[in-house]
């Protein structure tokens, strides 16, 4: 082996060393330090490749921008990163293409491109000689790029270190993948307690009731609420459910039980149907009524909950 495939062996074992030490440090990062942490791995592989400016987009391709998301650049070098929203994928068709197909987009020479491009005319005023991208694919669709810009002098990049760059992209692609997957769950969690808010208050203003019962019960649980939907003192009483049926009224019945049939063959089934309940007073009272069904491990269903709410306000 001569001196420099040498080196180069060396290098590339040095670069698989930097991967693992940032793979590591991702591991279980609290997400309010994710945009920090991208932002040292930039500045790390950065450093040790040595080009000048490296940086993440993301694209939305139902608007069909891109936007810098995350930027490191060498000291004397000028950041983008404000300038780079929303930028038009217009014209950019092969830049694009090549990312949808999973592969690197590579110009080892800016200059070399046509004059007049899309791409030359958003790479030229930056100052950028060489410059190469990789996408962030997860489960077959495009998320984004990372990208390395050589600005000062022209870059070559060896097929070894594109191989170990594709390593990085994937770390990129696992952390916003789990960072859309804990704000979905945040939001998810938001709008759990939003309704639970909600429902309280309309338990409070009389305007809902809240009810359950099991698999195998022939009662229905009235936990709370039924005075002021119904003007019936059943709050925490078991009514049979044959006498809850006959609340409802006859046009509505069939459909409410089909709706319930429906939920109930299916694991993890939710129901919500419009209908019309008897209220002490003789008269019907519009409401709308949801209900979740729980199943055991193996597809048993165990129990239903829900809630029904006065929509008179809203006819």
């Amino acid at each position: 082996m001569d001196v420099k495939n040498q080196k180069e062996v060396t290098g590339n074992g040095r670069f698989e060393d930097l991967l693992m030490s940032l793979a590591i440090g991702f591991v279980n990062l609290p997400p309010r330090e994710l945009a920090q942490e991208i932002v040292r791995a930039l500045r790390m592989i950065g450093e040790f490749t040595g080009v000048d400016r490296c940086y993440t987009f993301l694209y939305d391709f139902k608007r069909q921008v891109a936007s810098n998301t995350h930027e490191w650049c060498r000291e004397g070098v000028e950041p983008m990163l404000e300038f780079l929203q929303d930028v038009p994928l217009d014209g950019l068709d092969d830049w694009v293409g090549a990312h949808l197909r999973g592969e690197v987009m590579h110009v080892p020479w800016v200059e070399d491109l046509a004059h007049g491009s899309a791409l030359r005319g958003i790479l030229e005023p930056q100052g950028i000689k060489t410059l190469v991208t990789l996408p962030l694919v997860y489960d077959s669709k495009c998320l984004g790029f990372v990208g390395f810009d050589a600005v000062m002098r022209r870059k070559l990049w060896s097929a070894e270190e594109l191989t170990l760059l594709r390593m990085l992209a994937e770390l990129f692609t696992n952390a916003e993948i789990g960072k859309r997957r804990v704000e979905a769950l945040e939001g998810s969690r938001r709008k759990a307690e939003s309704a639970e808010r909600l429902l309280r208050r309309a338990v409070e203003a009389g305007k809902a009731a809240i009810w359950e019962t099991a698999e195998g019960s022939d009662s229905l649980h009235c936990v709370s609420g039924w005075w002021g939907l119904l003007g019936e003192e059943i709050d925490h009483a078991w009514i049979p459910l044959a006498d809850f049926r006959a609340r409802i009224h006859p046009d509505d019945r069939g459909r409410v039980l089909g709706y319930i049939a429906v939920a109930a063959s299916a694991p993890g089934g939710t129901a919500q149907v419009s209908f019309r309940l008897r209220h002490r007073e003789q008269r019907w009272v519009p409401v709308l009524a949801r209900g979740v069904f729980e199943f055991d491990s193996v597809g048993r269903l165990l129990r239903v909950s829900g809630s029904a709410v006065d929509v008179t306000e809203s006819l």
